[in-house]
């Protein structure tokens, strides 16, 4: 099992790592394509709008077949698609790599996480998220600097041939760690499969509609919605808020962001493993709360060194929670649900970011970044009472709660 999970994880890194190197190399990209920034841009709201559409369709055909299978044929997307990027001279050509490695990168998002919660019992499921939040935090530290640093010894295209050969490599490596698994064992492959269900359009918007009507349900995609919205806001406006209240050059930022990298890898390493001994309600709730007091607290830093104390605290924080509240969303619904569910939750947290990154623009425009701040500390007081009221069942009680039957 710990070969498949370090398989898993790899393959999510590499899928983050890919989003992760487009922000250094946009400028040559425009310059190779001849196209401008803006319309370099494109190459984001393609791979996002994309791939998330493709996460509803793919997350209840995992539960219909398993995630391993999917997340092989992933693996191998992601190969075709750096090879698509590395090779072409067009721009459009360019574009469409980006909307297959879309596809791919959503596969890899919501089954790996599904895939992750079917392996672990609720119990010691913490600790596996807890690292899952890990690779997020390492592809968000080094994904952009590294990347950064490939293109600028050799070109933007070498990146995509790195990625390329890694992808081939996962692509064994799940072929001979998990492949053998796939049908065979319903722990590790998800359950068991009912192929006599056929997969309809009309199935699905049902169970989708079930998600939003169920009360514990709903609840978790309100979390997810608002968590994402914390982060979001608070990274986003962060370096602004250094630039004009502190005067700080990108060059000077580098090891405020650097501390806020190491407390937010270090946080879901701890989080995850903390949250199987306390409780995933117990530090999902409580985390939220504190993470307010700190979001709150903006309004009296005025120093560099309450800068620092902000960003490894509240990195700290928000990557506690990360493990714990993946643990606590895959336990919401039955296990042929959870690919489904996770793939409406991932819409939702695209959701919240999406809106979060607009009033935090309005807010920091119009009044500075202790409003953002403190909107991010709202929501986490949102997450925290969530938590607490909607969310704070025992597995079976949740389990019982949210059976459902979707006619076909």
């Amino acid at each position: 099992m710990r070969l498949v999970l370090g398989t898993l994880l790899l393959l999510l890194l590499l899928g983050q790592v890919d989003v992760q190197i487009i922000s250094p190399i946009l400028p040559e990209l425009s310059e190779f394509f001849e196209v401008s920034i803006a319309n370099a841009g494109a190459i984001v709201t393609v791979y996002s709008v994309i791939g998330g559409l493709w996460a509803l369709i793919i997350g209840p055909l995992s539960d219909k077949f398993g995630r391993l299978i999917f997340l092989q044929a992933a693996a191998l997307v992601m190969a075709g698609a750096s090879a698509l990027a590395y090779l072409t001279p067009f721009f459009s050509v360019f574009l469409l790599s980006r909307a297959i490695a879309g596809v791919a990168g959503a596969t890899i998002s919501v089954c790996i996480i599904a895939q992750i919660a079917d392996m672990f019992p609720y119990e010691k499921r913490g600790k596996a998220m807890g690292l899952v939040g890990a690779v997020y935090a390492i592809a968000a530290v080094g994904g952009a600097p590294v990347g950064a640093l490939i293109a600028s010894k050799f070109d933007w295209w070498m990146l995509y041939a790195i990625s390329f050969f890694i992808a081939l490599l996962l692509t064994a490596s799940m072929y001979f760690t998990a492949g053998r698994l796939i049908g065979s064992n319903p722990l590790t492959n998800g359950f068991h499969v009912k192929k006599s269900l056929p997969f309809s359009l009309k199935k699905q918007i049902k169970e989708y509609h079930y998600f939003l009507k169920n009360s514990v349900t709903r609840s978790g995609l309100i979390v997810a919605v608002v968590i994402s919205a914390t982060a979001t806001a608070v990274v986003t406006y962060l370096g602004a808020w250094l630039a004009t209240d502190f005067s700080m050059s990108p060059g000077e930022m580098v090891p405020i962001y650097l501390s806020l990298g190491i407390a937010t890898i270090i946080g879901s390493l701890f989080g995850g493993w903390l949250s199987d001994k306390l409780g995933k309600t117990f530090l999902v709730g409580n985390a939220s709360l504190l993470l307010a007091v700190i979001l709150f607290s903006t309004i009296f830093i005025s120093e560099i060194t309450g800068v620092y104390a902000f960003c490894i605290s509240g990195g700290l924080v928000i990557a506690m929670r990360e493990g714990p509240y993946q643990a606590l969303i895959t336990e919401l619904i039955k296990a042929e649900e959870r690919g489904a569910y996770i793939a409406l939750k991932s819409t939702a947290a695209k959701t919240g970011i999406a809106i979060s990154a607009v009033i935090g623009g309005v807010l920091f425009q119009k009044i500075g970044f202790f409003a953002v701040a403190n909107f991010a500390a709202v929501c986490s007081l949102i997450a925290a009472v969530l938590v607490f009221r909607a969310l704070n069942f025992s597995s079976m009680e949740t389990k019982e709660t949210t059976t459902m039957q979707v006619a076909d």
